[in-house]
């Protein structure tokens, strides 16, 4: 996707790194703002830190191309301070997709459980519904809130890829995988979205 930015650069996005729009500033930014490239003065001028266009262009799904969206109820929870984790209403709800706070933080506050994610593992893991936790990087040393989620077959950390292409990847994972399987999908690294 080409973008020009507030600064009137005009940017090149890999469609499996934008990130969803900014409201504020009415921009587009790249996973760990790595853009592809950039236009300058009609040529396309590619990132150090970007696969080579040849790479892109020949790459190929190692699931095939038969994806679909049957309309997966992928429930996506994007965390803030005061969410109340036992008010969440998990009927009808095929997965559960939630982001961090920074570093990969999330509340597991056992303390106060409703405002802790490990009240929403367990709720959904009584309904068999699995929760995926993205915008975690790998190899990074986390905050101890890491080490008090609840270990549970149902909760998984999907490591170096935005929520918005952790969210598509469940939706259309859904449509040919389940279990373990689902889960090594998502940890697949199919289009250039994963980052260490």
């Amino acid at each position: 996707m080409i973008y020009r930015n507030d600064y009137d650069e005009i940017e090149v996005h890999l469609g499996s790194r934008i990130e969803q729009m900014d409201q504020i500033i009415d921009g587009y930014f790249s996973f760990k703002n790595r853009v592809l490239g950039y236009m300058e003065d009609g040529k396309f001028i590619q990132n150090a830190n970007s696969p080579e266009l040849d790479e892109i262009q020949s790459k190929v799904n190692p699931y095939g191309s038969e994806f679909k969206i049957e309309n997966p109820n992928v429930l996506k929870i994007l965390p803030y301070v005061g969410l109340r984790y036992d008010t969440i209403n998990l009927d009808g709800i095929d997965a559960v997709v939630h982001g961090t706070y920074h570093s990969g933080t999330v509340s597991t506050n056992s303390k106060e459980p409703e405002y802790s994610i490990n009240t929403l593992i367990q709720r959904a893991g009584e309904k068999s519904i699995p929760v995926f936790v993205g915008e975690v990087e790998s190899g990074f040393d986390q905050y101890e809130s890491a080490e008090a989620l609840e270990t549970a077959d149902n909760f998984y950390t999907i490591y170096d890829t935005s929520i918005e292409n952790l969210y598509m990847k469940v939706c259309l994972g859904l449509s040919k995988f389940k279990g373990e399987e689902l889960v090594e999908y998502l940890n697949t690294d199919i289009f250039f979205e994963k980052f260490k």
